[in-house]
């Protein structure tokens, strides 16, 4: 059996492979194109003044936009989950709003522009009363923002902050 191809079949099947491509291209960079925040958080951190260490212990937020919009940030938030299932339904037990920060942090709300990057510090020591109390075993920290009606989270590493080897 001998195939045949003529050129205009070849130039079609070339034309719908890049077409794909373009369009696949195009569907990447729309969904890449908004505003897309990303949040590092960092337990168990301590100032270092001079040439001592501090006492007090934080938790370090930073929050950057790597999309490609600007957006004003609004709120920072913390939620508290009892389980994995409520966890994964984002069905909280504990919610809460950080109203002010440290003086080195720029306040609320704030305009952060493409690729700049924010930060705060939050005192732990209420955030581990907290998960002791209510027994949480699943924390988020993020923040509301003008883009969205939702808050954009990160969980945090509570093992890390507890210093426990198994939650």
């Amino acid at each position: 059996m001998q195939i045949e191809f003529e050129i205009t079949t070849i130039v079609a099947l070339y034309a719908a492979v890049i077409s794909t491509i373009a369009v696949g291209w195009h569907i990447y960079t729309f969904l890449r194109s908004g505003v897309r925040l990303e949040i590092d958080l960092t337990p168990n951190m301590q100032l270092f003044i001079g040439s001592r260490l501090g006492e007090e212990k934080f938790i370090k937020m930073n929050i950057s936009n790597v999309g490609g919009q600007p957006t004003t940030l609004q709120n920072v938030v913390i939620f508290g989950y009892k389980n994995r299932l409520s966890y994964i339904r984002n069905k909280h037990s504990y919610s809460g709003v950080v109203p002010m920060h440290d003086q080195y942090t720029p306040p609320l709300p704030h305009l952060l522009e493409l690729g700049s990057t924010w930060a705060t510090r939050l005192f732990q020591t209420e955030v581990e009363k907290t998960i002791k109390k209510d027994a949480l075993k699943f924390i988020a920290m993020g923040v509301y923002y003008s883009s969205s009606k939702k808050p954009k989270l990160n969980r945090l590493n509570i093992k890390m902050l507890l210093n426990i080897e198994d939650v």
